[in-house]
């Protein structure tokens, strides 16, 4: 079955790095890529609800992908996530270092295994947490966070994952609050206070929560191979310095 192609949006700032600009080239003149734009200033969370809602509302895409300007990817990454997202109609993610030595991964799998991440395969997991770029958003999920809206602004527990509809006073143009950042009370483990400390939730995580919350999938694929670039490149596996060879 030939996978749609996404609508491809690229976030970042200070300038997309040339590894993340290849790529987007490349997998552009492969056919991989329906429709694109880019984010490189004003508030993040605030441009990425503004494509969002624009996707769902006017593109003939089924799905959009965002990825951020100092990542690196292989030229299989959109056509798995793609596959992915069509089946699971939700939202999926890779597994991504984060940019430092020995910190960790910003997208992780369940209990934080990495065997065989990178492999090429389509495995998946789904998982109950947030997760960041590359993130694969089917339209479904988009509706169903709009859809559950009376519920997120609704008096309750889930008060703060409120989302409105915002008009621009400049433009008129209104979007939906999909990836507005907020903060909820946190109890973690082993903590012995009594009141809850308060944990903010940013754009990606906000963003998930949402969906979650709607009852949309958040899946993590497990096959493409993605590198995080800050001083060097960073994988999953180690989080120490790539041969410079790269993917």
């Amino acid at each position: 079955m030939k996978i749609p192609t996404p609508y491809l949006v690229i976030v970042y700032r200070g300038g997309c790095r040339p590894r993340a600009y290849a790529c987007a080239v490349r997998d552009a003149a492969n056919g991989l890529v329906g429709a694109s734009g880019k984010i490189d200033k004003g508030a993040i969370w605030e441009q990425r609800a503004r494509y969002a809602t624009h996707f769902l509302e006017q593109s003939p895409q089924q799905w959009m992908l965002f990825v951020d300007g100092d990542l690196e990817w292989r030229e299989d990454m959109i056509p798995t996530l793609g596959s992915i997202v069509m089946e699971t109609r939700g939202v999926v993610g890779c597994v991504v270092s984060k940019d430092s030595f020995g910190a960790g991964c910003a997208t992780s799998p369940p209990m934080g295994r990495h065997e065989g991440i990178g492999d090429g395969s389509r495995r998946y997991v789904d998982v109950e947490h947030g997760i960041g770029a590359p993130m694969a958003i089917h339209r479904d999920a988009l509706a169903k966070i709009v859809e559950a809206a009376p519920f997120f602004n609704a008096p309750s527990d889930l008060e703060e994952l409120t989302l409105d509809r915002v008009e621009i006073d400049k433009t008129g143009e209104r979007y939906w609050t999909f990836f507005q950042p907020y903060n909820r009370a946190w109890m973690p483990t082993r903590y012995e206070g009594k009141e809850p400390l308060m944990q903010h939730r940013h754009d990606d995580t906000a963003f998930c929560d949402r969906a979650l919350a709607a009852g949309a999938r958040i899946s993590v694929a497990l096959g493409p191979r993605v590198l995080h670039y800050g001083e060097f490149g960073f994988s999953p596996e180690t989080s120490v310095r790539e041969d410079l060879v790269g993917l």
